[in-house]
């Protein structure tokens, strides 16, 4: 019987999820380690939301101001029921592997909401990775494009390529249907019960 309504649920959650668009190219043309199959994500999306620009608008704030330890550092640009910017971090997102080690780096980055009735825009303006200084590398933050290699030239999976997309879309998809799911409930609701 449980898993009867697991079935029954899934469908319904997974209605629920925000999910950035991945469009794929192959590449077969220039040096060997840039052929292969690459998949883009989509650096925008529209969120369909009940609500006016104004509560939207609200209910995102409010998110920000309990999703982050530091709300007032996060907050990067604003104005009122019509936009907010913030840079967020996160840690260990992206895979590089070197000679069979796997080492997982911190990334960085920059959102954009815009606002209008029963509605608001996502993009994500910049994604950054930290790689750690060492003997071979200088180290720092360095643009992270949303392109990620998924197959090499042959056909056979790129792995930390598919990994970094996978992570990177959930990563994201995650973050903003928890705004979305934060809006439904909170938006002309009460916070707490005295």
């Amino acid at each position: 019987m449980k898993t009867i309504y697991i079935f029954l649920f899934l469908p319904f959650s997974l209605l629920a999820q925000v999910s950035f668009d991945v469009t794929y190219k192959q590449v077969t043309e220039g040096q060997k380690f840039y052929q292969g199959k690459f998949a883009t994500v989509a650096s925008s999306v529209v969120v369909e939301k009940e609500g006016t620009a104004a509560e939207l608008y609200s209910a995102t704030i409010n998110w920000i101001n309990e999703a982050y330890k530091s709300p007032e550092d996060v907050i990067k640009g604003n104005i009122e029921n019509k936009y907010v910017k913030i840079n967020g971090s996160t840690s260990n997102l992206f895979l590089v592997s070197v000679l069979g080690s796997k080492n997982y780096f911190d990334a960085r980055y920059t959102i954009e909401f815009r606002f209008k009735d029963n509605r608001f825009k996502v993009d994500i303006i910049n994604l950054e990775q930290y790689t750690p200084p060492s003997q071979y590398v200088t180290g720092g933050w360095s643009d992270y494009p949303m392109t990620f290699k998924v197959e090499n030239r042959k056909g056979k999976p790129y792995n930390d390529g598919v990994a970094n997309l996978d992570a990177v879309t959930a990563y994201f998809n995650n973050l903003i249907t928890s705004v979305k799911d934060y809006s439904v409930t909170t938006v002309g609701g009460d916070d707490f019960d005295f």
